[in-house]
């Protein structure tokens, strides 16, 4: 096994980092990919308050597995979580395809969690190299409950899916198409770091997601954090096929949805899309844009040959519309220290949650959503 521990330590393995990912048996691991690790480490590590911690595992001289971790700095007390956090959307691991890497991965964790006062890993796909290691008596369900995706068989066609869906529901979305047509000349495209308007469609879309979230009274920890905008828009592709990409539609020259996409690879054929962020102008909103991207990308995705589309966690009704699969999120938590034991009671699990609710039902009066927007306003992320 092999620590590194700063984000030149990385930078050195890059090469190696990106030839596991082709070599990757997991898709839903593109979380645990250099073209959003990187970019993370350059901003937020490194300094007083937060270390990477990334495992990499070998065997026979061959590097087989990578566990991007981090240790972070709350308030004097160590915590020991995925790298990416609150970001990352899948605590995951790198691992070869055809190589059982379950108990490197269980060494690299019996190792190294006492570095910290608490140990926090979620969400974790149940199923995956990583669950197992962890064991399932050490698991728990994660508040983010489930994934949703949304796929298909191999040899469908784009006919075969919308043949697949309800009637109402092709009606739906051909007029709400027409709806938009009425506007302007309706384009559905998508995007990749490589393009010059990769960095302003980020803005647009976290100003986009941001004004949701004040209309509909809710918070985003991730979006709320500084360098959001930052971290998003150093997003870059490299040759591994785990790399973000945004699903873009307009009317005309107009925005009026985006989405932001991690595509994860799969060495046996086809990837999955992630839906890790979308966002809609509240001005199409009688034409449900965000519904129209989706669905385009769908399409778009059984064009290109992939396997599936993922909602990610916390279903909601609009997600089990188009869901047709579902895998239970879990969760990993240990406390190895007094105060890691009573952080992770009081604050974690209890007050914390308590606080996040009460910030939403503040966002939702009149006075809430005023005080949001002058805070979010002045957000240097």
């Amino acid at each position: 096994m092999e620590i590194l521990a700063s984000s030149d330590e990385a930078a050195a393995h890059a090469d190696r980092w990106q030839a596991l990912e082709i070599q990757c048996s997991d898709a839903n691991a593109a979380f645990q990919g250099w073209s959003w690790c990187s970019p993370w480490m350059s901003l937020y590590c490194d300094d007083s308050t937060c270390k990477p911690h990334i495992c990499l595992i070998h065997k026979h001289g061959e590097l087989v597995a990578l566990l991007p971790l981090m240790v972070e700095k709350i308030g004097g007390l160590r915590v020991l979580t995925i790298l990416g956090d609150p970001h990352t959307q899948i605590a995951n691991a790198l691992t070869k395809s055809g190589v059982d890497c379950v108990a490197g991965l269980r060494l690299a964790l019996l190792e190294h969690l006492p570095l910290a006062d608490v140990v926090k890993l979620s969400p974790v796909v149940e199923g995956s190299a990583l669950a197992f290691a962890i064991g399932a008596d050490r698991l728990e369900p994660d508040p983010s409950e489930y994934m949703s995706l949304v796929t298909w068989r191999s040899t469908d066609t784009i006919d075969d899916y919308m043949g697949g869906i309800s009637k109402n529901r092709r009606k739906d979305f051909r007029q709400k198409y027409r709806r938009l047509e009425q506007l302007g000349r309706v384009k559905f495209s998508r995007c990749r770091p490589s393009d010059q308007h990769f960095k302003g469609l980020i803005d647009q879309a976290i100003g986009l997601k941001r004004e949701w979230l004040v209309r509909n009274g809710m918070v985003s920890v991730g979006l709320s954090k500084d360098h959001t905008r930052d971290f998003l828009s150093r997003l870059e592709s490299n040759g591994s096929g785990f790399c973000p990409e945004l699903d873009v539609l307009t009317v005309g020259e107009k925005l009026v949805a985006v989405t932001i996409n991690l595509v994860g690879h799969h060495i046996e054929g086809g990837s999955i899309r992630h839906c890790y962020l979308s966002a809609y102008d509240e001005a199409y909103a009688n034409a449900s844009p965000g519904t129209l991207s989706h669905q385009l990308s769908i399409q778009a995705t059984i064009e290109d040959g992939d396997r599936g589309y993922n909602f990610l966690g916390h279903p909601t009704h609009f997600k089990a519309m188009w869901a047709n699969k579902y895998v239970a999120l879990l969760r990993y938590q240990k406390a190895n220290t007094l105060k890691g034991k009573l952080w992770l009671e009081v604050w974690s699990n209890r007050t914390r949650p308590m606080i996040k609710t009460a910030a939403s039902k503040l966002k939702s009066t009149s006075q809430g959503r005023a005080l949001a927007k002058v805070l979010l306003r002045g957000k240097s992320g």
